[in-house]
């Protein structure tokens, strides 16, 4: 099944903006997080700290993905 993925902030220094990932049915949003450091290993401790989002909703990382979900991936930020 296909996924859309977007990244915030400073994972566009790892990644586009958008891709698109293939994964097996049943998946997880852990899943997603292991398929993009198996594509770019230096983006780990900043996934690590990272907030998924499931069509627009935030998602622990156990959650299930359906086919043509978009995950959103935020990176934590600071601001005042």
């Amino acid at each position: 099944m296909n996924v859309i993925v977007n990244m915030y902030a400073a994972l566009k220094d790892y990644f586009p903006d958008s891709i698109e990932l293939s994964v097996e049915a049943g998946s997880k949003i852990s899943d997603i997080q292991t398929a993009l450091i198996a594509r770019n290993p230096e983006s780990r401790s900043l996934l690590d700290q990272c907030r998924f989002a499931a069509n627009h909703e935030f998602m622990s990382r156990d959650a299930i993905i359906t086919d043509g979900n978009v995950v959103d991936i935020l990176p934590p930020s600071s601001g005042g």
